[in-house]
């Protein structure tokens, strides 16, 4: 009997700290998937052959790119997130008793809570005389985005897997401490939509802790919508954007942190040193050229508004023969005139001139003694719309290198005439979606448009512009990733690695399907919207944890669905019928650009092209193909075929009638009518196919 007891407290302590192990080392999955091997047996099933499938196409592209060893690597980290699901599946087998159960729970959560101490260790202390609010002022040591996202991940997993109401909203509390913190933007609407879908799945818990999940909830909700903003703890990220600014605030952010990540060396390096200005202690950077580039600068990037007019100053103190001066560069739309301020010192006076939308108003030089000067120009911008714009301080105008100037009080304000200089908020992560994401998705697009099949390799986007967009590569920063799982996938590994992901998150998302689990639904829903901001699912913190979670839950007594059941799952197979009959007319209409039009399969796309697709999808639900069950397979073929050429002839019509919104030739379209038959037939039996292995057709 003592034995037993000694061997049961001993289980459970062994429980409770690989509970703690594991969410305080989320990485440290794939050891002890090793571990679980070594201790049990593993029997393979035919759902592992999808995992398996998804190594491959995932490592293939780089492995024909000439990358072995970043295909080895990748198809390494899928094996690993394989084995921890199918380990994490064999321990709930074994975990039979509900004290083990609450045991891993409690552990998982003190890990959670670790994990938290451990990555507030990266705070870099507090700077509270430039920031707007108190979440500003947190500075790091490192780039604090990929601590948010483990927070988010491991808080939101262990809030579905724990036993007990009062664990969930614990880690749901730390988790939200801990992306609220790192300024992760894209993990607090993630945060928020998962925690808000917990809330209407049929989660256990007692008045009490409903009322603190809501009331955590609400403080979130303030968070994010500004209400404490008057009160001083305000938000981070592009939240900010939606928070009243000061009148005449600087535009430039974080100007007294020289180690904010809001600072782009363009050509130069950087050093901070301390100077006065005036009797006030200021934070200078001494910029020395590294480049023969004149334009090389210390740059930050800003949102430029038609009609507005500007002014950019700075105090500045060259060295030797420096020349200093502003320089800022744009690109709007399709134009082929860059959007350019060049400033200079020429025999102490400061000259300016502008282009693309540019009309320099006045501009002056102001000696402040002891070597320094202040320098400032008013400049008016009159383009088609906003502008995302690369400004900063060049410190010498010549093809030398090795010059420096240093660089104090700069700042960029709407107004037309000099005012006071007020130091930068230090606001993490770039202001708003214009200028954090859609610049970047763009850029993205342009290299997928350029390799759309096997795509560019690791560090795909960088080498992409390189390559494509040299010139502007030189006069602005590059996004070392696509911010967008499906867009950072497609531009490193192709078409082939998109597929790798989606069969990725197939097999992750399959038993949560099948089981209709609704708790893992809203988790992965979240995890969706937080990568389709950024790209981390391929992360070892993010996707391990995800692995193990999952793998537990796919073990219980829900039945498995046998079909469509309720309002979700209904949802899923017409979204995803569309998505296959969109998806079938952009493989068309790119068969015929390519083929017909001479573009290539990735060439001559243009946005009203991309609203063309469409036309397969409307004209389907009017053939009321959504999802259309009972329909004899002749018949239902026969009218999949007919919606085929019913949208075909639709894009031909207004081709027609607009060739400047589609332009598509004769020929084109003719080979975009024929394929339409052939594809759209398939790609809806592909799908199908797909739903009834997810058990969601019928």
């Amino acid at each position: 009997m003592v034995a037993t007891t000694r061997n049961s407290a001993l289980g459970r302590g062994v429980a409770f700290l690989a509970g703690v192990g594991f969410a305080a080392v989320p990485a440290v999955g794939p050891f002890l998937a090793l571990l679980g091997i070594a201790v049990g047996r593993l029997e393979l099933q035919r759902a592992d052959r999808w995992w398996w499938l998804a190594a491959g196409l995932l490592a293939l592209p780089y492995l024909l790119t000439g990358y072995p060893l970043g295909a080895l690597g990748t198809g390494a980290q899928v094996m690993a997130a394989w084995l921890i699901f199918r380990c994490a599946t064999e321990l709930r087998h074994a975990a039979a008793r509900s004290d083990i159960t609450h045991d891993v729970g409690a552990g998982l959560v003190v890990g959670l809570a670790i994990t938290l101490l451990l990555g507030l260790r990266q705070f870099d202390g507090f700077r509270w005389e430039t920031a707007r609010t108190l979440l500003d002022a947190v500075t790091w040591q490192a780039h604090p985005a990929i601590y948010g996202h483990t927070m988010l991940v491991l808080a939101a997993l262990l809030a579905i897997v724990v036993p007990s109401a009062g664990l969930r909203v614990l880690a749901l509390a730390l988790g939200a401490i801990g992306v609220v913190l790192s300024g992760a933007r894209e993990a607090m609407f993630a945060w928020l939509i998962i925690a808000v879908g917990l809330r209407f799945v049929g989660r256990r818990g007692n008045l009490r802790t409903k009322v603190a999940e809501w009331t955590l909830i609400g403080i979130m909700v303030l968070l994010v919508s500004g209400f404490f903003f008057q009160f001083g703890l305000g938000r981070t990220g592009f939240l900010t954007a939606f928070a009243p600014g000061e009148a005449q605030a600087n535009l430039f952010r974080g100007t007294e942190v020289a180690d904010g990540d809001w600072w782009y060396p363009l050509g130069v390096s950087v050093v901070a040193t301390p100077v006065d200005i005036g009797g006030v202690k200021r934070t200078g950077y001494t910029v020395t050229k590294q480049t023969e580039d004149p334009w090389a600068r210390l740059q930050q990037v800003v949102t430029l508004h038609p009609g507005t007019t500007y002014t950019l100053s700075s105090a500045w103190k060259p060295y030797g023969d420096a020349r200093p001066g502003f320089d800022g560069w744009g690109q709007q739309g399709d134009q082929t005139t860059d959007t350019v301020l060049s400033t200079y010192l020429a025999n102490d006076s400061h000259m300016a001139g502008g282009a693309g939308g540019i009309t320099t108003l006045s501009s002056s030089s102001v000696d402040l003694g002891d070597g320094w000067v202040r320098a400032q120009v008013t400049f008016s911008y009159d383009g088609d719309g906003p502008l995302v714009w690369y400004v900063g301080a060049v410190p010498d105008r010549s093809n030398l290198t090795g010059v420096s100037t240093t660089f104090a009080e700069l700042q960029l304000t709407a107004t037309d005439a000099p005012v006071s200089y007020v130091p930068g908020h230090a606001e993490r992560g770039v202001a708003n979606l214009s200028t954090s994401r859609l610049p970047v998705w763009r850029d993205a697009m342009a290299a997928i448009a350029a390799r759309p099949l096997l795509g560019w390799g690791p560090n795909g986007l960088p080498s992409a512009l390189q390559e494509l967009q040299a010139d502007q590569v030189r006069v602005r920063p590059v996004a070392a990733h696509a911010h967008n799982i499906v867009l950072a996938v497609w531009v490193d590994r192709g078409l082939l690695g998109l597929a790798g992901l989606a069969v990725l998150g197939i097999v992750l998302a399959l038993r949560a399907v099948q089981h209709r689990d609704r708790a893992a639904a809203v988790v992965l829903g979240g995890l969706v919207v937080m990568n389709m901001l950024d790209a981390t699912l391929l992360s070892g913190t993010v996707i391990y944890p995800l692995a193990a979670i999952l793998g537990w839950r796919a073990v219980g007594h829900r039945p498995l669905a046998a079909a469509e059941t309720g309002l979700g799952s209904a949802v899923v197979v017409r979204l995803s019928l569309a998505l296959s009959d969109a998806t079938a007319g952009a493989a068309a209409i790119a068969l015929g650009i390519a083929i017909a039009g001479g573009g290539g399969l990735g060439g001559d796309w243009t946005l009203g092209l991309v609203y063309a697709t469409l036309a397969w999808p409307l004209i389907s639900a009017l053939s009321r193909l959504y999802p259309g069950y009972g329909r004899t397979a002749h018949d239902e073929l026969a009218a999949s075929v007919a919606a085929a050429v019913g949208a075909s002839l639709l894009l031909v019509f207004v081709a027609t009638l607009l060739p400047g919104t589609f332009p598509l030739p004769a020929g084109a379209l003719a080979v975009m009518t024929v394929a339409s038959l052939v594809l759209v037939p398939a790609f809806r039996s592909l799908t199908k196919s797909m739903l009834r292995a997810l058990h969601l057709w019928g």
